[in-house]
């Protein structure tokens, strides 16, 4: 559970980005150089709303699952798990992001700009399988984009909506996409 990494429920003052992201990078096997311990699993989100003020980056067979309802009939959003982009957040970041961790040769870290294009790289830089299910992403009125899915292979999502973005979904280099 993001709680455990200080994530908070319902507060709209605390971001929650860190707490999320650190529940998602404890089970992402890019992070263990031997792929033993950590193989990916769930993060489930109980039915809440959770404040960000960065991006949430997704992680190879890291599900990443809400408890609520999904997203109803004219934006209709009660009872589901919300990730909300707090007004501070910078508008050109993407709230739900797979970008792919770069090589050794790029840095060795994760690409994260949103501005540009890398040339020169495959999609199988990037991982199989992004899954998100009943959330609901809520940008500020300028921003860039909700959940981008970039360079995955079988990305699923279910129940998940994007509102108040510039642009909802955002998806490149990905293949064989799976939306219910």
């Amino acid at each position: 559970s993001p709680a455990e990494f200080g994530a908070k429920m319902n507060d709209g003052s605390f971001d929650s980005a860190l707490g999320i992201n650190a529940a998602i990078a404890y089970l992402n096997p890019y992070l263990d150089a031997s792929y033993d311990s950590h193989q990916g699993g769930d993060v489930v989100l109980p039915t809440a709303q959770y404040s960000i003020n960065d991006t949430i980056y997704g992680a190879p067979n890291v599900r990443l699952i809400g408890t609520g309802g999904t997203a109803g009939f004219r934006c209709s959003r009660a009872g589901c798990t919300c990730i909300i982009a707090m007004s501070t957040m910078d508008l050109t970041k993407v709230m739900f992001d797979t970008a792919p961790f770069l090589k050794p040769a790029y840095g060795g870290t994760r690409y994260t700009r949103t501005d540009e294009t890398i040339y020169g790289r495959t999609e199988s830089d990037g991982y199989y399988g992004t899954y998100i299910e009943n959330i609901v992403f809520i940008g500020q009125a300028d921003t860039q984009c909700g959940i981008r899915i970039w360079r995955v292979v079988c990305p699923k999502m279910i129940g998940v909506a994007v509102y108040n973005c510039k642009q909802g979904w955002w998806f490149n280099g990905s293949w064989d996409i799976s939306m219910r």
